[in-house]
């Protein structure tokens, strides 16, 4: 915590000392080293990173990265229900495959593999034939 509070500190500092030098980003890494006593050979934030928080602080209002609201799509039940059937109609589809199929995003695809169901992508193949083997006989 106290390291977020030193870098909000930091990048407010950034922010002030960016306006008030006419949008100067050198000016900003002088006055930096000078407030937070940095040696003439230790680094100082770069041009992207005082550009990136001054970004952040113009559009957001705040430095604070925001979270995502809400659970992540490869919770959502029906997204799993669906996929199992299309699995086992089409064991040999890649994920890629699946995923533009069912209109669920690539990376939510590969989370329910390697996550939820414990294969790795070469195994998917394999597993539906055992399962549709596994329900014809049963």
């Amino acid at each position: 915590e106290a390291m977020a509070l030193l870098m909000i500190e930091q990048g407010v500092f950034a922010y002030d000392n960016f306006v008030k030098n006419n949008e100067s980003v050198t000016a900003v890494q002088r006055e930096f080293r000078r407030r937070f006593h940095s040696h003439r050979n230790q680094a100082v934030p770069t041009r992207n990173t005082i550009l990136r928080w001054v970004h952040a602080f113009r559009i957001r209002g705040t430095l604070m990265n925001s979270r995502p609201v809400g659970p992540h799509e490869r919770y959502v039940l029906q997204k799993m229900e669906s996929f199992r059937p299309a699995l086992l109609r089409s064991p040999n589809h890649s994920a890629r495959r699946h995923a533009t199929e069912l209109d669920i995003d690539n990376r939510s695809v590969r989370l329910i593999l390697h996550e939820d169901l414990h294969f790795r992508p070469l195994q998917i193949g394999h597993w539906a034939t055992v399962e549709i083997r596994g329900l014809c006989t049963a």
